[in-house]
Order: structure tokens, then sequence, then C-alpha cells
């Protein structure tokens, strides 16, 4: 057994940074062919009957193997024949940030939620990457047990899939601005009446170009990720998950080191809104977009590490400490993330020009599916071009045409155990970038949620 978690370990972006997750149906397959993990375990039950009705109760329980700050323990480490790396087993539970762990002697013991191990352990958790795919899970009457697979998975999002292909990777300039971004702040600088960027970006208009088609060279992507504030309080703002903090008075509901998660999921629910309507009063459909991304702790975080022992000989154990010194940015025109959260080309017809961006970690994705109306605006100036008979923008910003404030409903599948880290509207009238009066440097415009901060702006995807 150990063999098949160590070796299901060492696949990094599969599972949970390192984890096996049940996606990898290889595992838990019923095959009469290699012994899989599911087989190995039968022994433990007195029948197959009490394992599926655990796969029913729990069917995202996962084996995470952590990697351990200062090279205590990781999967990479790990050496199986290696008697005194015996593991304890700890348990990942919702109600509290402590851990509860079963040690390689049998007896049982908690490591505190500010606290992490610096000894061989596991983890049983539920995965975060994964959930149950819709209509899997019902059983046949006449199914044998020893034959059935009684769920389907799926990742949350394609930026958790190994297997999916990679996108056409937008070419950047990944130590700077680029220059088409440079131009469109160059364009309306000392124009009177101001301008759009993302009217010359998008509609090529200018102080002398009017009106213009959409091009679709270009693409919004979210380029940049952090979290906000006070670091400590952002830490702990991702690191603990209970599904309800308010119905726990026995333990630290604030406090934890993280270990226990691998690496930190997030996602973003974007909405895009909707064409313009000259009924202004109907509530009209809009359509929107979910992101997912994850990152390690010390992507998010700067991080100091303590080690130090407790208790006495049999019984002594080394535990870390974690500092929260600082926070960091993530940069997803940087390669080494293989991210690239992209979204649509902003086009005025078809979506509404204020788009909201809304933010949450996820913690375990059970989804529940949310309803929501919100007013968006949305530019109404378009018109067929009397010389190519195109459908154009007429006029720089709203033209001669008012812009319509509208309802839009959405209907987003949302993660019900999960932090949420705020939203906010992002318009398409906003500098993209900006220019700092006494450096004269050019920079990109950041928003915030106040739990997050983050950076939206077009890519060139097409030459």
């Amino acid at each position: 057994m150990y063999h098949l978690v160590k070796n299901k370990s060492l696949i990094p972006t599969a599972y949970n940074g390192k984890s096996i997750g049940k996606i990898d149906k290889s595992i838990f397959s019923k095959s009469s062919q290699a012994t899989t993990f599911r087989q190995a375990l039968l022994p433990f039950f007195n029948n197959e009957a009490e394992l599926i009705e655990i796969e029913q109760k729990l069917p995202l329980l996962t084996i995470f193997v952590p990697d351990l700050p200062l090279g205590y323990f990781s999967a990479e480490t790990w050496d199986i024949n290696d008697e005194s790396q015996v593991l304890d087993i700890a348990l990942r539970l919702n109600t509290t940030n402590d851990i509860p762990v079963i040690g390689k002697d049998g007896n049982k013991y908690v490591i505190e939620a500010d606290l992490t191990p610096g000894f061989p352990i596991i983890v049983i958790k539920e995965n975060e990457r994964v959930r149950v795919r819709q209509n899997s899970g019902t059983l046949a009457k006449s199914a044998k047990l020893s034959n059935i697979s009684l769920y389907d998975y799926e990742y949350i999002d394609n930026n958790f899939d190994p297997d999916a292909s990679s996108p056409n990777l937008p070419i950047v300039n990944n130590d700077g601005i680029d220059q088409y971004l440079k131009d469109a702040y160059n364009v309306w600088e000392g124009y009177g009446s101001g301008g759009w960027q993302r009217d010359n970006i998008y509609y090529g208009l200018t102080p002398t170009i009017s009106s213009g088609k959409v091009t679709g060279k270009y693409r919004e992507y979210i380029t940049s990720f952090a979290m906000k504030g006070d670091p400590n309080v952002a830490y702990l703002t991702v690191s603990g998950h209970m599904n309800d903090p308010s119905k726990v008075t026995d333990y630290r509901l604030n406090s934890s080191s993280g270990w226990t998660d691998g690496k930190f999921e997030f996602r973003v629910y974007c909405s895009l809104g909707a064409p313009g309507t000259a009924n202004s009063s109907s509530v009209v459909a809009g359509t929107g977009t979910t992101k997912g991304m994850s990152f390690q702790p010390s992507d998010l975080f700067e991080l100091k590490y303590e080690a130090y022992s407790r208790f006495n000989w049999p019984f002594k154990k080394t535990y870390i400490r974690t500092t929260v010194v600082a926070l960091k940015t993530i940069n997803f025109l940087d390669p080494k993330y293989n991210l690239y959260p992209e979204l649509e080309t902003w086009d005025l017809e078809r979506f509404s020009n204020e788009w909201k961006f809304s933010f949450e970690e996820v913690d375990v994705p059970f989804e529940i599916t949310k309803s929501e109306t919100i007013n968006q605006k949305s530019n109404m100036n378009f018109g067929i071009d009397a010389n190519t008979g195109e459908k154009v923008k007429l006029g720089i910003k709203f033209g001669t045409s008012n812009e319509k404030t509208q309802a839009t409903s959405y209907s987003f599948k949302y993660t019900e155990k999960s932090d949420f880290l705020g939203d906010i509207f992002v318009p398409f009238y906003d500098n993209v970038v900006n220019k700092n009066p006494s450096t004269q440097q050019i920079y990109t415009r950041s928003y915030s949620t106040g739990y997050v901060q983050f950076q939206v702006r077009p890519i060139q995807v097409q030459w």
C-alpha cells in the first residue's frame, strides 16, 4: 500500500499538491488485474458494503502526503523501506483547525492548529480539486458490489487537470508594459475630453477615428493575484476551514498553520453581462464564467519556519512554528505558474461595460447553485457602417447614445464550504494602465475586493 500511495503522490498537478484523488480511476478500479488501493483496503473491513458506505458518505475522501517545511518529510524524501519513517495518520476535520492524529504506535493525540509536524505523517481529508459529476452515484438495484463504480469524478476547473490540453499561450512582455498598452495610454494623453483605453485597443478608436469594428486580437486576462491586508490575517483567512465556526467553542477558531491544505485553491466568478436592450425594465440572462487557480503557501506568503522539540523520549517529536512575514504577488505572465486565467474579448455589443469579479478560497468543493440578479450597464452606440456594411461602435465612449442599466440574472455553482473573498466591478472605461507623475513610468492598474488584489488587462492573442 505504501508503494502505491508514494508513487501516486509524486504526480504533483493531478491532486492536491501531493495526494491521491479518486479521479484517478486506476486507484479504485474493480479490475482483477493489478492490486489496487481499494483492493488493499478491503481486508480491513468486515465486508465490501462497509467500504461502500464510507464512499457514499465521503465521496471526496483523499490520502494526502504533505510537503513539510525545512525538508522534514515529503513524498520525494519518503523512504518506504526505512522503519524510522513509519507514518502517523492525521485526520482533517471541518469542525476544528486542530488536527487529531493516530500515531504509528496506535496512540491518539492532537496537533494544535498553529503547529506543523516535523515527522513522517499523512492526512485523510476531502479533496478540494475534484467534485462528483452530476447525476453520478446512482446504483442499479441489480448491480453486484464487486462490479460497480459508485461515482464519476471531474476537476472543478481545467487548470487542475494534468491531462487537459494546454492553451495557446499568449506572447507577452513579462518584464514591462506591452507597446499596445502604452499606445492606448498615449493616444488619449492631452486629449481634452479624454478617452477610453479599451476603445483604442478593441475598436481602434482615437481622437480622429470615431468608429470601428471590434477586433478579436485581444482577450482579457487576470494577470496578477495577491492577498490583501495584514499578512497574518490573510493567511488565517485561507488556511483555516470549518463548516460553521460559530458553533465551535472549544477550539482555536482563527489559527491554522495550513500544512494539511497542500495548495490553496481559489475560484473566480466573472459576471460578464449581456447585450444592451431597448427595454431596460426587463431581466435578461447574463453570461458568466468561472476560473480556478491554486498556489503553494510560499507563492502567496513569505514564510519563516522555526523547529523545536516537545516531550521526552520515547514520545519526543519535532514541531514547526510558522511565522507569516509578508505578502507576495502572483504574476500569471511568469510561465513558472503555468496558469492563464483567460476571459473574453470585451465586445460591448455582446457584454456589459462593467464586469463583476467575485473570489473565494475553496475548502471542500461541494457545490450549490445560487441565482442572483445584478444591475449592469451597457453601451448602446452601435450601428452599420455605410461604407463597409459592418456593425461598428459609433463614437468614443458612449457616442451620442445613453448607456442603459438593466437587470441581469446569473446562475453560478458556488462551493458551500469556502471562504468568500469579496467582489468588485471592473468597468470597460477604467484605464488599463496609468502613469506615475513622478517617475513617468507606466504601470498596470490594480483592483481590490478588500481581501484580494488583482490585475485584469487585455492580452494580444492573435497577430
